[in-house]
């Protein structure tokens, strides 16, 4: 598809689903897409929960990136019969062509703990599974599995204008988390990098 296809599409109420790597997706995407990495083990699974039923589905993909490949994984679940096309030539074509893009803003652990040790308003929000979260989850965080926060973001609680650093192991799940955030409205939405990982790094070289 075109730019201007793809363009189209969404006014016709197809999804964007961006399959590129974290750093892609950070650096510039089109506005209101989901992002789940294509390299993800759950990627299929991942797909079948978070992307709304019964709509046309249009992929952005890195450049290196098989279409047909991915087709052939998404068909496992019958998913491929979602998809209407992809974007030729990308984001970077997407971008030379000047139309609107927006950013993932990152958040490392260390600022995440000067927010927390000044008792500025930030909320944590945990993507992980309830095994992870249980084993262990930085204090006052709230908790949300990946898988249901779509059906849970009324519990969140919170307001549109409010900050939301994004957490799971990695930064993998916070990303797509991030991006379902930012679809429903959110303004001031973090991934933070290196995820619980990187936390408990920190943790234990301030012990």
């Amino acid at each position: 598809l075109s730019p201007s296809d793809v363009i189209d599409q969404i006014e016709n109420d197809c999804v964007v689903l961006d399959i590129r790597s974290n750093s892609e997706f950070t650096k510039g995407h089109i506005p209101d897409a989901y992002h789940i990495q294509w390299s993800s083990k759950e990627f299929i699974q991942r797909v079948g929960r978070i992307l709304p039923p019964d709509v046309g589905t249009v992929l952005i993909t890195g450049k290196d990136m098989d279409v047909g490949d991915v087709l052939q994984h998404m068909a496992l679940l019958g998913l491929d019969q979602r998809v209407s096309g992809y974007l030729a030539g990308g984001m970077d074509l997407w971008i030379k062509s000047g139309l609107q893009q927006e950013e993932l803003s990152q958040m490392s652990v260390q600022k995440l703990g000067d927010y927390m040790e000044g008792n500025e308003d930030v909320i944590v929000l945990d993507v992980r599974e309830p095994e992870e979260w249980d084993e262990k989850h930085i204090q006052g965080a709230r908790h949300i599995a990946l898988g249901s926060l779509h059906s849970q973001l009324v519990t969140l609680d919170v307001t549109d204008q409010d900050t939301i650093a994004v957490i799971c192991a990695s930064g993998q799940r916070s990303s797509t988390a991030s991006s379902i955030l930012l679809r429903n409205g959110f303004k001031n939405v973090y991934n933070v990098s290196g995820g619980m990982q990187a936390w408990s790094e920190m943790e234990s070289q301030i012990k």
